[in-house]
């Protein structure tokens, strides 16, 4: 293994062979080739980074928007030129999009503030406190053996028993992306809806959607 050799003389043959070869080494501990122990799991772990950080967009950029287009609504509707009727269905609607806008930031402010592996322990508690089995591992124990195929038949079952164990690492992973993503889309697009070419589209009579998805949104995800 080459331990009789100098400590730079083996850190420069590892990182040689790392660099030429993408040999990572042997391990001593489990007396194989760290290429071998990691094998899949890096490939598993890179799927479940991806998928995370596809569930934090996903979930990020619409509701970012959506709470930067709710920041300047009112609660309240007062306009004196609407009637009792439309002012409490005015005020209905702004009071439902302020409470979702509260709603957003608390999820994205604690998003930030709760650490994964706290979320994950939670989530597993309460599988735990209502009796239910825990969706850890990749599949249960009825289905890890199980081939994918039998027969030439694809088992729907343990396609789907993986989907429930699956979830729980992307939503673990996205989670704290989530609220990051969410709180930079929120800032991007408040900044841009104040600059002075969307007050320019607004004096030329663009309202509106057609305002926000033509100039603050899509400047800011262009950014973004």
């Amino acid at each position: 293994m080459g331990l009789d050799k100098p400590l730079p003389v083996r850190w420069f043959n590892w990182t040689t062979n790392l660099a030429m070869n993408g040999d990572l080494g042997f391990s001593c501990a489990k007396r194989q080739s760290v290429n071998l122990v990691l094998g899949d799991r890096f490939w598993i772990s890179f799927g479940f980074s991806l998928a995370g950080l596809m569930f934090a967009y996903a979930i990020a950029i619409p509701f970012g928007i959506l709470s930067a287009f709710l920041l300047n609504h009112p609660w309240v509707d007062r306009n004196p030129q609407h009637s009792p009727l439309q002012r409490l269905v005015k005020t209905a609607g702004y009071s439902s999009g302020k409470a979702l806008d509260v709603f957003l930031r608390f999820i994205s402010y604690l998003g930030l503030a709760l650490p994964n592996f706290l979320l994950a322990l939670t989530i597993i508690l309460f599988f735990v406190f209502a009796g239910e089995k825990t969706p850890t591992g990749l599949y249960s124990q009825e289905w890890a053996s199980v081939p994918w195929t039998v027969d030439g038949e694809f088992q729907t079952g343990k396609l789907k028993d993986l989907l429930g164990h699956v979830w729980l690492p992307i939503f673990v992973i996205g989670w704290s992306a989530t609220a990051l993503q969410l709180q930079t889309v929120r800032a991007l697009v408040i900044d841009e809806a104040n600059k002075l070419y969307v007050d320019a589209a607004k004096a030329r009579g663009v309202r509106g959607l057609s305002l926000w998805t033509r100039y603050p949104v899509r400047h800011s995800i262009s950014a973004f």
